[in-house]
């Protein structure tokens, strides 16, 4: 159809010219326009490249912090991402009341964000490309704000934010970015609103505009991120409105007029806090220092103003823009092509948007929104839409219109037949649709060749539907049918034999079932209830019969064949057989087997096999084996249906055993320890064996080895029988002879003599079971006798083994005895004695040798008349003087024999004691006392104020008069006891020396205070002539030594101070001078 043009009378006149002013950033003045990423400004209607964030805000350690939970991007969620549209419109904002759509022309934009609270956030970000070559590239964006102010702290407040990164280059921030919008009391750009909520106040900021200067990023990837959160306390809202320019570049929409306009107004982006205004070509004077400057009259076309925007402080940067007047004669209505709704569907008319053009649709039936650019159309007659465009700022309109012709076409389809079936020939679908000016088929989207009729018989398996033509443009497609149809299976086996025997019958089926396509599952029935859905199978029958055995095959789209055949087992025979034993020894073996084979119909023959390599044929048999051994005998029964069965039976064949045996030691042994040790060496071909041995006396033994001794003499006939695990007996037997053996013994009269005058008598007592005796002495000392008793003496003290031999004359059998005699080695007296004091026992130690350790006698003479016969006697001399101790020793045993040894000893007496003058000292001064120069060790008791009481000069320090007992020992025990008496003197002193000499000579070395009845020094102090401190102590030891810092001084004149407490708590400040002399 024809495409309609209106055109209005001022159309047609001449020349007609009205100029738009456009903003511009000012890096070009160019007018061309760069194209954005798609559906960045939303007009898509929809949030197509966008990416949907959700989340929570918590303040962490003073910072302001969101989480997005999940961590990445979400669908957009209903009340926080909020796609608005210009029509019908979504109203006002209540609390700032301005529009919640853009008011840019734009057809959508966007709420981030709601009035409710929980400490929620929004995100909403678009990520882009910019394209190669595109060096010249620029983003405007606008945004309204409307944030809740609670007066928490900054960290806790509701907030918008605005990020754009360079995220080629590592996620870099863009120059100027937006400061975060978080209330305060003076947020640059916002309203108090009017409307008050709960707590708090309301600020808002109308829409404004900034943009994005992206020059010089061609090829790199920005991201652009709008955050909204509401207050961490969970309280509080934060929301924003959002929208983004159709076109990339810097222009913003200024004043648009006519040529016969009285004037005109230019207004700058909204938002900013300052404005200047230019001419380009003079820059030096300025128009004007407002958002809106007039010209009346309009300036000529052509005409370039700039004009510099200062953003409120953190809110971008600077920025100088450029308005230029343009001949506008190029705005021209584009209604689009006509369109055709087809059975109520929708069309769009129109075209792109523009930015700064406003749309205007008539008639507005049917339209989703009469005032954007491209709207979709749904009419339900054939209707006429005329498009006005003007600028957004007034100025002359254009028209053009498009044609909308609505249309209906039934596109149903049926089908004649199953969608789904077998391929048996027989089944068949149809398709069918009704009648339309043109018709095409089409399987799996490809059209069909000559498929252009109402019906469609259906071939093969696929998707279908059919395309219906109208001449009047209208063009429908039915719906998919899908159609499937499968392959049937050719079902098919083969077995290894239909005719078997019963017995171990197994009939193997092979599966020989195909299909051309898919995937087959098998069911057998083999006819005695039992089934299986293995491909091949192997199959046994419980009983002889006749069956009919049936394969079902199915393929995975259910399409089913089936095969048969018939299997005859036939029955088979029952063999059996008993035999007269199962185990004979093999002497004279005999075998009797009874057959008992059955079968309920037909004949029956026989095969014996004895297992040794006989055979025969008869229904009983014998049989002898010619070895021991194990047979299998098998009986073999074949039918006339050639169907057989066997049975066998383990015989056995004992082998008997051969007894024998060796005798591992001689065969004639004396009495004493006799041992006859006899080896086993029985054979047999197999099994075990049990043995008895007999040894000839009564006494009987099990096991295979045998070592015996015999009781009592003699000769004794052995015999082994030998008996296997099956009772097969054989034996064996053997002569030894046991002879007599003596049992040697003598007595002694006294085993124990004195070496002086010993002599011992040996008496025999030896006997034999039977027969005489011979003997031999061996009397230890190299001497010997043959007597049958023996007499000795020994020169030698010491102890000898005296040996009895005595041999047997029936059979040379000997024994022999041994005892021990002692000849007692004579002692010897020694011992020491030590000088000592009187009424001290003498150290005697008793040194007498005794190398027979046996009892000895002693006798002690002191040499004062006094005895002792102890081994060490106690005893103490009454009276000093020189005396000679004597000892007398002798064996208990021989009295008559003594042995002597005599020593000097000292015996002394100590010095009387003395008692010494009283000794005078004074109160807790020191004092030297001094004991007699007596012995060798001294002790004052008690040791009261005494420094070392062990000390034959010891030193007193006290208060209290003392008497002390001085015991003085000599180094033979001799003890002497002083006494003294040690007075006290009340005396309260402190005395330096006024000069000391420290020279080491050990006189005066040190200086130091002379104390008398003190008791604690609190300090002695040390100071030179200028008053420094250079020594100090709490004590009145060890002195100072005369240097300072380790350095000795030279003669000079020192001053010292001291603190003390004397014995009766009273504290004592003395001070003076002393000379160090060198």
């Amino acid at each position: 159809m024809k495409k309609l043009v209106r055109k209005t009378a001022s159309s047609f006149q001449s020349r007609l010219i009205y100029i738009c002013l456009l903003l511009f950033f000012t890096i070009e003045n160019s007018s061309a326009k760069a194209q954005c990423p798609p559906n960045i400004d939303f007009e898509n209607g929809d949030f197509a490249g966008w990416r949907c964030w959700i989340g929570s805000v918590a303040s962490v350690n003073g910072k302001n912090l969101i989480t997005w939970a999940p961590a990445g991007p979400v669908a957009p969620v209903f009340l926080r991402h909020t796609m608005l549209n210009s029509f019908p419109g979504d109203g006002l904002d209540p609390y700032g009341f301005f529009p919640r759509n853009c008011p840019n022309g734009s057809g959508h934009s966007v709420q981030l964000g709601n009035e409710g609270t929980q400490s929620q956030a929004e995100g909403l970000s678009y990520t882009f490309t910019i394209p190669p070559g595109a060096d010249e590239y620029n983003l405007i964006y606008h945004y309204a704000v409307v944030l809740q102010d609670p007066s928490h702290t900054p960290d806790e407040q509701p907030r918008m934010m605005i990020s754009v990164r360079n995220l080629t280059d590592g996620g870099i921030e863009l120059p100027c970015p937006l400061n975060p919008f978080v209330p305060s009391g003076g947020l640059p750009g916002f309203d108090t609103s009017k409307i008050l909520p709960a707590s708090g106040i309301v600020l808002f900021k109308n829409w404004a505009a900034a943009s994005i200067e992206l020059n010089g990023l061609a090829g790199k990837t920005i991201e652009i991120f709008f955050t909204t959160a509401d207050c961490t306390r969970t309280g509080h809202f934060g929301y924003a409105y959002i929208d983004v320019n159709s076109e990339c570049s810097s222009s913003f929409t200024g004043a648009v007029f006519c040529a016969d306009d009285a004037f005109i107004n230019v207004t700058a982006p909204h938002g900013y806090k300052e404005y200047k205004w230019w001419n380009a070509a003079d820059p030096t004077t300025i128009l004007g220092v407002t958002q809106t400057i007039n010209f009346t009259p309009p300036p000529p076309p052509g005409t370039v103003l700039k004009v510099l925007v200062t953003p409120y402080a953190g809110y971008g940067c600077s920025d100088t823009l450029t308005a230029v007047l343009l001949d506008t004669l190029t705005i021209n209505a584009q209604a689009g092509p006509d369109e055709v709704s087809c059975n109520g569907a929708q069309v769009q008319i129109g075209n792109n948007p523009k930015p700064g053009y406003v749309y205007s649709w008539s008639p507005t039936t049917g339209l989703s929104d009469p005032n954007i650019a491209n709207p979709i159309a749904l009419p339900t007659i054939n209707t006429e839409y005329i498009l006005t465009v003007s600028n957004a700022g007034g100025g002359c309109p254009s028209e053009d219109t498009v044609n909308v012709v609505v249309d209906n076409i039934d596109n149903s389809i049926q089908l004649i037949g199953p969608p789904t079936f077998c391929s048996d020939g027989v089944t068949t679908a149809i398709l069918e649709v009704l009648s339309a000016d043109s018709i095409q088929w089409y399987r799996n989207g490809v059209a069909i060749l000559g498929a252009n009729q109402t019906q469609y018989n259906v071939p093969q398996s696929g998707l279908y539907y059919a395309t219906l033509f109208k001449n009047t443009g209208c063009i429908l497609s039915t719906v998919i049918r899908a159609i499937n149809i499968f392959d049937s299976p050719v079902a098919g086996f083969t077995t290894n034999s239909l005719d078997q025997c019963f017995n171990n019958n197994q009939v193997a089926f092979t599966n020989s079932s195909t299909v051309a396509t898919g995937t087959l599952q098998y069911s057998w029935d083999f006819g005695d209830g039992f089934t299986s859905t293995a491909r091949d199978v192997s199959h046994n029958y419980g009983t002889p019969g006749i069956y009919q055995v049936k394969l079902v095959v199915t393929t995975n789209n259910g399409c089913k064949d089936s095969s048969s055949t018939t299997v005859n087992i036939f029955e088979s025979p029952v063999a059996g057989f008993t035999a007269n034993t199962a185990s004979q020894c093999f002497s004279n073996n005999q075998f009797s087997f009874t057959n008992t084979s059955s079968i309920s119909a037909g004949s029956l023959q026989y095969t014996w096999d004895f297992g040794d390599g006989s055979f025969a044929t008869a229904t009983d048999v014998t049989h002898n084996y010619t070895a021991p051994g194990v047979y299998t005998v098998r009986l073999i029964a074949l039918s006339d249906k050639n169907c057989s069965n066997e049975i066998t039976t383990v015989i056995t064949v004992h082998p008997n055993p051969e007894a024998d045996f060796n005798l591992n030691s001689a065969a004639a042994q004396c009495f004493k320890n006799n041992s006859f040790n006899f080896k086993n060496t029985t054979t047999i071909t197999g099994g075990n064996l049990h043995y008895t041995w007999d040894m000839g006396n009564g006494d009987t033994f099990a096991s295979s080895d045998v070592t015996y001794s015999y009781p009592l003499p003699g000769t004794y006939t052995v015999k082994l029988m030998a008996t296997s695990g099956n009772s097969c007996v054989d034996s064996s037997e053997f002569n030894v002879t046991v002879f007599p053996v003596p049992v040697a013994g003598f007595t002694v009269s006294n085993a124990t003599q004195c070496l002086n005058i010993n002599q011992f008598t040996f008496n025999n007592i030896s006997t034999v079971y039977s027969g005489g005796l011979q003997y031999k002495w061996s009397l230890g000392d190299g001497n010997t006798a043959t007597t049958a008793n023996a007499n000795h003496s020994y020169t030698q003290p010491g102890s000898y083994t005296v040996k009895l031999l005595s041999t047997a004359t029936n059979g040379g059998c000997t024994d022999s005895t041994t005892f021990i005699v002692r000849v007692l080695e004579n002692p010897v007296a020694d011992f020491t004695i030590n000088s000592i004091c009187i009424e001290i026992p003498v150290e005697i130690n008793n040194k007498t040798i005794n190398a027979a350790a046996v009892p000895l006698d002693y006798l002690w003479d002191f040499g004062n008349g006094h005895t002792a016969t102890g081994v060490n006697p106690v005893y103490s001399y009454p009276a000093p003087g020189n005396y000679t101790v004597k000892l007398t020793v002798n064996i208990s045993q021989c009295p008559s024999i003594i042995f002597t040894k005599e020593m000097p000893v000292i015996i002394t007496a100590p010095l009387p004691g003395i008692t010494y003058p009283p000794f005078e000292a004074k109160f807790y001064f020191p004092e030297q006392l001094q004991a007699r120069p007596i012995g060798n060790t001294v002790l004052w008791t008690p040791a009261t104020a005494l420094n070392n009481p062990a000390s034959y000069s010891p030193i007193f320090k006290g208060i209290n008069t003392q008497l002390y007992e001085i015991r003085l020992t000599t180094d033979l025990g001799c003890v002497t006891v002083d006494t003294l008496l040690v007075k006290t003197v009340k005396r309260i002193e402190v005395h330096v020396p006024t000069a000391f000499t420290p020279n080491n000579d050990g006189k005066n070395d040190r200086l130091r205070p002379l104390l008398f009845g003190i008791e604690k020094v609190n300090y002695f102090r040390i100071y030179n002539r200028w008053g420094n401190m250079v020594f100090q102590m709490q004590s009145d030891q060890p002195g100072w030594d005369g240097k300072i810092n380790g350095i000795l001084q030279g003669t000079q004149v020192f001053v010292w101070m001291i603190e003390v407490v004397d014995i009766d708590g009273q504290i004592h400040r003395e001070k003076g001078t002393t000379t160090l002399l060198r």
